[in-house]
């Protein structure tokens, strides 16, 4: 049995219970440069084969399996407990212990860190700008360095978006630790992920990854055709995380407003962020926000409290919930559009006669009064 679509997600799981009556179930993933041909199990003869991965590339329409990258020799062995971090990362602590190597920035610790091992390597985030440049850094680290290394940003009176923090755990990130955790909060991560081994894919090639990650590029009212293509775009790209692309929201105006007129009233300010009109209802589809955040996107979206503004909503956010929803939405929108037409051939047009043209006038002179005084 061969099935394909994003329906895989569940059907995998579903099928695990028939272990006894199935010989194997396989499945393949696109991930930019390559493929992962993930085996569940799979019996042969009196063998069997389970939980294994393998990356594969397609070559003249043939799958041949990579070769094991050769890392690089370590400079640097059993650093497993050394800790190389930009110096802002303590708060101004001095090192906390022999173990510790602090550094006035983060390009110095990359140099230090292309010696390194199994090392806990920190960097700090103080500016948004800072991103591209991180992610650079912390790539080239995890691509040279191998999955040994853990890999750690800490953010510094800078808070970061949900795309940025995405970008960065693609680079190869083991962890990202929010301005607003206190310093024991922030060694109590480090200590967490002591022994991890850094188990995703991370594509050679950073330019194309980070093309991947980026929202669309679209925001605002778009007609449903173009709405509808550019979501099932957003969720046909396995680079994002399955179940949390984005949600897709239905809302119903209160009965004393039209949805033209609350459309004018929806100002969508975030790449990504798509509104469009199907019957009585706005269909909202934000991206890269969770259902925890969806108050504070509305608040944000519309001008007016959208409590007042609408009678009921309906929220999608798993990504077969989604797919489905825009093909429903296409299909009925498409037997509304046909029916229309039909009745617009059957019915008798309305014949009305020519508007006559208007007369030029010639304007009048007037005498104001401006004394008061009555004639």
């Amino acid at each position: 049995m061969i099935t394909s679509g994003t329906t895989i997600i569940h059907l995998r799981n579903h099928l695990q219970r028939y272990f006894r009556q199935l010989d194997g179930v396989a499945h393949l993933d696109f991930q930019q440069d390559s493929w992962e041909y993930r085996i569940n199990w799979w019996y042969s003869a009196d063998k069997l084969l389970a939980d294994r991965a393998l990356r594969l590339r397609c070559v003249d329409n043939q799958f041949v399996a990579e070769k094991d990258e050769q890392q690089t020799m370590p400079l640097s062995l059993n650093d497993e407990n050394q800790f190389l971090a930009q110096q802002g990362v303590l708060e101004g602590a001095p090192p906390l212990s022999a173990q510790w190597q602090l550094f006035s920035d983060n390009e110095s610790v990359f140099a230090r860190a292309q010696q390194a091992n199994a090392a806990t390597v920190i960097f700090s985030l103080a500016h948004n700008q800072d991103i591209q440049s991180l992610a650079t850094l912390v790539h080239s680290l995890r691509r040279s360095r191998g999955n040994a290394l853990k890999i750690v940003v800490r953010e510094l009176g800078t808070s970061l978006r949900y795309n940025d923090e995405r970008l960065l755990l693609a680079c190869g990130v083991n962890a990202i630790v929010p301005g607003a955790a206190t310093l024991s909060r922030f060694l109590t991560t480090l200590e967490g992920i002591q022994g991890q081994q850094f188990t995703r894919h991370v594509p050679a090639n950073l330019p194309a990854l980070v093309q991947a990650l980026q929202p669309l590029q679209q925001k605002g009212y778009l007609a449903l055709d173009p709405f509808c293509a550019a979501v099932q775009q957003l969720m046909n790209n396995t680079l994002l995380p399955e179940n949390d692309k984005g949600l897709m929201v239905a809302l119903r105006p209160v009965p004393q407003l039209k949805p033209e007129q609350i459309l004018t009233l929806c100002k969508p300010r975030r790449f990504g962020d798509l509104v469009t009109l199907v019957g009585d209802r706005l269909y909202l589809f934000l991206s890269s926000c969770r259902f925890n955040d969806l108050d504070i996107a509305l608040k944000s979206i519309f001008s007016l409290p959208h409590d007042e503004l609408f009678s009921n909503r309906m929220v999608w956010f798993e990504d077969n919930q989604i797919l489905s929803e825009v093909q429903k939405v296409r299909q009925l929108t498409s037997v509304a559009q046909r029916e229309t037409t039909v009745t617009s051939q059957v019915s008798e047009p309305v014949v009305t006669s020519a508007a006559q043209p208007r007369a030029a006038q010639t304007p009048q002179p007037v005498s104001l009064n401006l004394k008061g005084v009555r004639s």
